[in-house]
């Protein structure tokens, strides 16, 4: 893992398992910033359901990545979002987050 203040991470967990987010999330302690932008559905939605890598993304699922809930739990002193972009219709929604972390 790269040394730096700021980890970002753009467009990329929602790809993955939640055992291979949880890899990620396990080296951010490295990190005293993580800028995060994921696609998420608008509205309500159960965080983190499990998906198999590759297989398109979380949003099939009516599901998004939040790494403050389980099975994640990141700890961080500080959430802002930055901003939330709104896609077409049904297509869900762009959000970057600044978290400062522990």
């Amino acid at each position: 893992m790269p040394l730096g203040d700021c980890a970002i991470i753009r467009q990329v967990l929602q790809h993955l398992s939640n055992a291979e987010v949880q890899a990620i999330v396990n080296k951010l302690v490295n990190f005293k910033y993580l800028i995060l932008t994921e696609h998420l559905p608008k509205g309500d939605f159960i965080p983190n359901k499990d998906i198999i890598s590759g297989q398109g993304i979380r949003l099939k699922k009516k599901s998004g990545i939040n790494l403050l809930a389980p099975p994640f739990n990141l700890k961080v002193k500080e959430e802002k979002q930055l901003i939330a972009y709104y896609l077409e219709p049904d297509k869900g929604v762009l959000v970057t987050t600044l978290y400062v972390l522990f």
